[in-house]
């Protein structure tokens, strides 16, 4: 029972970080404050799908696995879950780069403002900071990658199976007759003696 609830929490763990994670990617990550020489101030909001076109996929993917995992058996397991845990380790590692350097994944962005490209950030005078939104990912993410690094390590514990009884099986560890069961040979040279002598073998002994 324990097994099964660890199987299942762990799973359901997974998906609502999933979850979580998707809610941020549509937040702000970062606002990046432009002062170039041509133009005023300008605050540009990066989301977190902006600076990653591939987070959606990824993580949409690793729900799968999570989904798929839990309804496979075999050495599927172990691929699905080695595959999610390997997502999850890339994710977190491309989000800390992101909280280490924001601006570096914000040029797109920056470009599609302002219409130039090539420009460095002294040039544009460029300032990121980082919203709650990029915190939470990280957070969650973190938390994916330690899931997933324990249901790599409870998969063989998934995988016993705990030993059942057959149908026919009786509580003896014997195996239930559809008939009679025969008396053994002593029993029927017995009965035939008492015969012989004139009793009962059906008498109570």
């Amino acid at each position: 029972m324990n097994t099964v609830l660890s199987k299942r929490g762990l799973i359901s763990a997974q998906l609502l970080l999933c979850a979580a994670l998707l809610f941020s990617s549509v937040n702000t990550w970062a606002t990046v404050s432009l002062a170039a020489q041509a133009a005023d101030t300008v605050a540009v909001a990066v989301s977190g799908g902006t600076v990653f076109v591939w987070f959606t996929p990824v993580i949409a993917a690793i729900a799968i696995c999570a989904t798929v995992l839990a309804l496979t058996r075999g050495f599927l397991r172990y691929v699905l879950a080695g595959l999610s845990l390997a997502l999850s380790a890339l994710t977190a590692w491309q989000l800390v780069l992101v909280v280490v350097d924001p601006l570096a994944y914000a040029n797109s962005e920056i470009t599609k403002t302002i219409g130039i490209a090539g420009q460095t950030r002294q040039e544009l005078g460029a300032e990121a900071s980082l919203s709650w939104a990029v915190f939470v990912a990280l957070a969650c993410v973190g938390l994916l990658f330690c899931a997933h690094v324990a249901q790599l390590l409870l998969l063989p514990r998934w995988a016993a199976k705990s030993p059942q009884k057959s149908r026919y099986e009786t509580k003896t560890g014997g195996f239930e007759s559809g008939g009679a069961q025969e008396a053994p040979e002593t029993d029927r040279v017995s009965d035939w003696d008492m015969l012989s002598s004139g009793q009962d073998p059906s008498a109570p002994r």
